[in-house]
């Protein structure tokens, strides 16, 4: 292609002001190509229009769009607002449909995501925000001060990474092998920046990432999703930096954005990976749902440096050989009938994994209710004695009655519990069976717990 990049821009955007000699958007392409020009060999062909015409397309811009490897814009309100630039957006999609061809999106300013670009392309902040007062500045705007030199070198390198990568995998343009890639959940926002750093981590590894920081809609909950999943499907490791916060929800979800996009994973059967700051005191953590995600069996607790490495060595691992699903068999959900709503969100776990339960008959016939129980007890392969709002009594009662009746079974039983449902401020039971296991689910679902119990992931 006789173009690398195309770069498309407000003219409001690149008027010089005092004291700078040329516009911040010259400004930029030229430390751009000088940038790639030293971390790529070979002659890098960046396409910017000087003269920046009003009228419809010349022929020299729509050949230049049409045969150019990528779209670089200088997003801003004045872009948004520009017919121009609208136009030349569109027509290199329509160009580059099929094509493989990405977009690159520099923000000099705040602006809302592009929603026809999809979660694909690549997106870099080159303004700062002030949360009271909400006023932005851009990094390099007149000039460059020494203050912001860091900040604007390291968007600007991780920009020049990304597109080194990209332009060699293109058709043409280098090797055509295809590289792995990573779904970098969306962070909130306190760890914005670590996130940057991981995706800069694995950028230089020519580790493809999706998607943009910025590019999900928050519109609603199904919206979200959907890009979500869109974004899932190319991919081949989940990955996600969990805070000490549950960050927001889409109007009117009960689920979190950061919830959200782990739901769709698991959904997906990719591979999890995530991470939180080793220092984090979960007990302090005040939502309950966030505080068991933090202490899921797919979260590590370590170093950021240490955490990427893994990224990247789960990435070279082959896959593990599919072995067949053990059946958990079925599983009596013994409940008294006040605590039968305390435990649907353990019927509605077993459901949505395919499990087999059975819980307790209600019946005026305390004969019917004894032969019921003492078959559940006989038959079922699991037992678990739900701990709500009844007594501690009736517990003790259940317990001593399946001592009486397990020994009677034809084989042994393969797992036996006391959850605890809500609420979670109750008197100890005091009692305990061998082989006994407590699953705490009076804040909420312990769904590690559950699948150890279940067996769901494997076990000797």
């Amino acid at each position: 292609m006789p173009h690398d990049v195309f770069l498309s821009y407000a003219h409001v955007d690149n008027q010089p002001f005092p004291p700078a000699e040329q516009g911040w958007v010259t400004t930029f392409a030229t430390t751009l190509k000088k940038r790639i020009q030293r971390n790529r060999p070979g002659e890098f062909r960046l396409w910017m229009d000087p003269i920046l015409s009003t009228n419809d397309l010349t022929g020299e811009i729509f050949e230049a769009l049409e045969q150019s490897a990528t779209l670089l814009i200088v997003d801003s309100p004045g872009f948004r607002t520009s017919p121009w630039c609208a136009r030349e957006k569109h027509q290199f999609l329509r160009a580059a449909a099929g094509r493989g061809s990405r977009v690159f999106l520099v923000e000099r300013d705040k602006v809302d995501p592009h929603p026809e670009l999809g979660p694909d392309h690549r997106s870099y902040r080159f303004w700062e925000g002030d949360p009271l007062s909400e006023k932005t500045r851009t990094l390099g705007d007149p000039t460059l001060t020494q203050e912001d030199q860091a900040k604007y070198y390291a968007k600007l390198d991780d920009l020049v990474i990304a597109l080194k990568n990209e332009l060699e995998v293109l058709p043409g343009l280098g090797s055509a092998e295809k590289t792995p890639t990573i779904f970098l959940a969306e962070t909130t926002d306190d760890l914005d920046a670590r996130r940057d750093e991981v995706r800069r981590y694995l950028d230089q590894r020519g580790v493809a990432v999706v998607p943009d920081c910025r590019s999900f809609s928050r519109t609603s909950e199904a919206a979200f999703n959907a890009e979500v999943v869109r974004g899932l499907a190319s991919c081949t490791l989940f990955v996600q930096l969990l805070s000490a916060i549950p960050g927001k929800k889409p109007p009117g979800a009960e689920r979190s954005f950061v919830a959200l996009q782990l739901d769709r994973a698991r959904d997906s059967g990719l591979p999890i990976l995530q991470w939180r700051d080793p220092s984090f005191d979960l007990k302090a953590v005040a939502d309950a749902a966030h505080a068991q995600l933090l202490a899921g069996d797919t979260v590590l607790a370590v170093g950021i440096e240490e955490f990427k490495s893994e990224v990247v060595e789960r990435l070279l691992q082959p896959a593990p050989a599919q072995r067949p699903a053990r059946d958990p068999g079925m599983v009596f959900v013994n409940a008294e009938p006040n605590d039968l709503p305390a435990a649907q969100p353990l019927v509605l776990f077993l459901a949505s994994h395919q499990v087999g339960y059975v819980l307790p008959l209600v019946s005026r016939d305390p004969a019917q209710v004894r032969a019921d129980l003492d078959q559940n007890l006989l038959d079922c392969e699991r037992v678990m004695v739900v701990y709500g709002s009844t007594t501690p009594d009736w517990v003790r009662q259940q317990l001593r009655y399946a001592r009486k009746i397990l020994p009677r079974r034809e084989s042994e039983l393969r797992a036996l519990a006391l959850y605890q449902a809500p609420p979670p401020e109750k008197s100890s039971v005091g009692f305990a069976l061998p082989g006994q296991c407590d699953i705490d689910s009076s804040r909420g679902l312990d769904e590690a717990a559950l699948r150890t119990f279940l067996d769901l992931e494997g076990g000797p």
